[in-house]
């Protein structure tokens, strides 16, 4: 197993682990809005997808642990279900809300692409799925986050960016 496999599952397992000594935990929905492919014209930005998700605050800190599972229309236009764990914490209070910065790590199933990422990039897949990490910033207002989210780019585009919503329930 890669390192990058190896990384993402970690997180995820210690996301989970620690999740039962953490504080109340709280189940949100997120709206995947849009995309951006900075330095290429050639894929898909319209990638709306729907999330569950759980966070769980630690105790007396402003970290959070989440896991958030879900499905989206991916920038190769195929439906994606995805799965990430992580963290994250609160950097300041600006406004009426808090600005909040965190990484994820976890997996994504690209069926009809994941062969030609391993072959093209390198990104290793596992009966399809690839290894996905990000870092999220957002702004949470009472209990919606608006967050924008960077991965990795490949070889072919400079930047990729995510605009989603959260919302608390």
């Amino acid at each position: 197993m890669d390192h990058a496999r190896r990384s993402g599952l970690a997180a995820i397992a210690i996301s989970l682990i620690a999740a039962p000594a953490l504080a109340e935990p709280a189940t949100y929905g997120a709206a995947y809005l849009h995309s951006w492919h900075i330095g290429t014209d050639k894929l898909n930005d319209n990638t709306p997808g729907l999330a569950l998700g759980r966070r769980w605050p630690s105790t007396g800190s402003s970290f959070e642990h989440h896991v958030e599972g879900g499905v989206f229309w991916n920038s190769y236009e195929e439906i994606s279900p995805i799965l990430l764990g992580g963290v994250s914490w609160q950097l300041a209070e600006i406004g009426p809300g808090a600005l909040r910065f965190g990484g994820s790590a976890g997996t994504a199933r690209y069926e009809e692409q994941s062969k030609r990422l391993e072959d093209a990039y390198g990104i290793p897949n596992l009966g399809g799925f690839i290894p996905i990490i990000a870092v999220t910033a957002s702004y949470r207002v009472g209990r919606t986050d608006l967050r924008i989210t960077a991965v990795p780019p490949d070889v072919d585009v400079d930047a990729i960016l995510n605009l989603s919503v959260a919302h608390e329930f």
